[in-house]
């Protein structure tokens, strides 16, 4: 589809709107927050895909297992909270 300026829209939302992600200016994630989601399993290892992340919070949910070890390799993370 087309804005009201005539530029194509993709009809999938960017996932900067989506409930507890912020972004930067260039489009990429920088917070995932997800706290008391009653999200339960393991963390996913693609989240290491997020390399701008600086701020992770998945405090108060039902997750199990280790965390990722590449967790280690988001130079731009400076909160954690488990």
């Amino acid at each position: 589809w087309k804005d009201a300026l005539g530029r194509v829209k993709s009809s999938i939302p960017s996932c900067c709107s989506w409930y507890g992600v912020g972004c930067g200016r260039n489009g990429e994630v920088t917070r995932l927050v997800l706290v008391g989601n009653a999200l339960s399993g393991t963390i996913p290892s693609e989240i290491t895909a997020l390399h701008a992340l600086e701020h992770l919070d998945l405090s108060n949910n039902n997750l199990t297992g280790p965390v990722p070890l590449d967790i280690g390799s988001l130079q731009s993370l400076t909160v954690l909270n488990m």
